[in-house]
């Protein structure tokens, strides 16, 4: 008999000091789980330092070996009244009673010990234990334990923020989340003793109503629904309907369980959403005291938004992406955070009533960030560049390339500091503004050229429009405040300055004498 705390274990039977044979009986009678706890604690990995466990394990259990080698062990016990908790991981686990049983099925006997089916190893039975999570229900949890390694299996609706204090609590990896919502789960967790090999789980989880923290992000993310799989080497997130940026979205999402050299392992997902708001996406994120939001990736002083540590590829679609003044249709491309870089490659859209080819993308390790862009525009429509403009300007179809760069933190920095061209070709043309003689809008057949951003300011180079009365080479300057200051002169010297606001220029002949320029009434 070994006295344990306030109960002891007694240990009778008889065995033989020439062989190995034995038939014992072990009887545990009201041992404190406190003192397991502390075992456990010397030989399970992860378990928090300050865990404390009460209630009682009783259990009977015999164990024997006959003459002819065949063990066998059984019998069994249950632990009540049981306790779990600890401060660090702030998790409680209740359970009125664990049931378990000790088992090992006998081989076969035959006279020939060759065909003899081997002996199956005494392992531990543990459950059926019912776990009732708080606002979620009954959870059924049972296993099995051997010399070897444990293999438990979890089934039925979970409470996730219990969940994940008492899986902390239990000694295994949770991740370092803050959520809440609720879970079916289908879980399985095995794993060996050997070497202290962390746990693996696996199975499924159906999410439902689950709002979670993002460090970077004003308002928690909102997943209605989704299916997470969970297997030996990736984390699957399948058929997910959630909010985020004023849009609803849905797809699906994978990441690898293990990465190399311990860097954050790259999130791979396909993404649809009706439309993208791009100013509400804007205002998702967590900018302070009026700054940028980006700016808290450079942030020495705090944990790091999620940006400046994610690895992310995917593919993003949406039927309407909608900027202040301008909306793109039937929208889709590729997206890549990696290394504080935002890119989208392959961005089609329809755009200005034509197709946009594109790439954008942002980096953020630069002080301030740097922003490039570059892309092609087929046969949009200058109309609906006018309206996005708010300024019947302009008619007709146009065609070109675009490549620009710029840096700074705010808006206005970034337009000072934006450099680029863009070439294009224009038909079958009007420019509304721009009145000649007749009191008729100048119309163009083509208008083609170059425009060259630089200093807040677009320069016109090499340009030339062609109408009725001849071709004329066009050049000068437009500002971002819509003041014009051209010059369109026909071969010979001949030709018409146009000078003041885009809404309302000044157009005086240049060289013509004859031309009957007159101000837009």
């Amino acid at each position: 008999m070994a006295p344990v705390g306030d109960g002891q274990i007694v240990l009778s039977g008889n065995f033989k000091a020439t062989e190995p044979i034995y038939d014992l009986t072990l009887s545990a009678q009201s041992i404190p789980l406190q003192s397991l706890a502390n075992l456990a604690s010397k030989i399970k990995r992860n378990l928090p330092q300050d865990l404390t466990a009460s209630g009682n394990l009783e259990a009977d259990l015999t164990f024997s070996r006959s003459s002819d080698g065949e063990t066998g062990w059984t019998g069994g016990g249950q632990a009540v009244n049981v306790q779990l908790a600890s401060q660090t991981t702030q998790g409680r686990v209740y359970l009125d009673a664990i049931p378990f049983t000790v088992t090992s099925a006998a081989a076969l006997s035959t006279k020939r010990l060759k065909d003899r089916v081997p002996h199956a190893a005494p392992h531990l039975e543990v459950g059926p234990v019912n776990l009732e999570l708080p606002r979620a229900g009954l959870t059924t949890i049972k296993g099995v334990i051997d010399r070897n390694g444990y293999d438990f299996q979890l089934q039925g609706p979970t409470d996730i923020p219990h969940l994940l204090r008492a899986a902390k609590t239990a000694g295994f990896y949770a991740p370092p989340m803050v959520a809440e919502g609720q879970a079916d789960a289908d879980l399985k967790v095995a794993g060996r003793w050997a070497g202290f090999a962390a746990p693996l789980v696996s199975g499924r989880l159906q999410l439902r109503a689950v709002r979670a923290l993002v460090r970077g992000i004003k308002k928690p993310l909102e997943v209605s629904s989704a299916t997470v799989e969970l297997d030996t080497d990736e984390v699957r997130a399948l058929n997910f309907t959630g909010q985020f940026g004023g849009s609803l979205w849905r797809g699906n999402a994978t990441i690898p369980r293990h990465c190399d050299g311990g860097r954050v392992c790259p999130l791979r997902f396909d993404l649809y959403t009706e439309e993208i708001h791009t100013d509400a996406i804007w205002r998702a994120f967590d900018g302070t005291s009026g700054e940028p939001w980006y700016k808290a990736l450079y942030s020495q002083n705090s944990a790091p938004s999620f940006l400046a540590t994610m690895q992310a590829d995917g593919r993003i679609s949406s039927k309407k992406m909608s900027f202040p003044h301008l909306t793109l249709t039937q929208v889709s491309g590729r997206l890549k955070i990696d290394d504080r870089k935002l890119s989208i490659t392959h961005l089609s859209a329809e755009a200005l009533g034509g197709q946009h080819i594109g790439e954008w993308s942002a980096d953020f390790n630069p002080r301030p960030p740097v922003y490039s862009g570059s892309g092609t525009l087929d046969h949009a429509l200058l109309g609906h560049l006018s309206a996005a403009m708010n300024d019947d300007w302009v008619q007709g179809t146009v065609s070109g390339t675009y490549r620009v760069t710029a840096a700074g933190w705010k808006l206005s920095e970034v337009l000072k500091s934006a450099v680029g061209e863009a070439g294009w070709e224009a038909r079958n043309g009007l420019l509304t503004h721009v009145i000649l003689s007749q009191n008729e809008p100048l119309r163009f057949e083509t208008f083609s050229g170059k425009l060259l951003l630089r200093d807040g300011e677009f320069e016109v180079v090499g340009s030339k429009l062609q109408r009725s009365d001849g071709i004329y080479q066009v050049s000068g300057t437009a500002s971002m405040g819509r003041v014009l200051n051209l010059k369109l002169i026909r071969e010979g010297g001949h030709g018409f300055s146009v000078t003041g606001p885009l809404n309302d220029p000044h157009v005086v002949a240049a060289t013509l004498p004859d031309t009957q320029a007159a101000l837009k009434p």
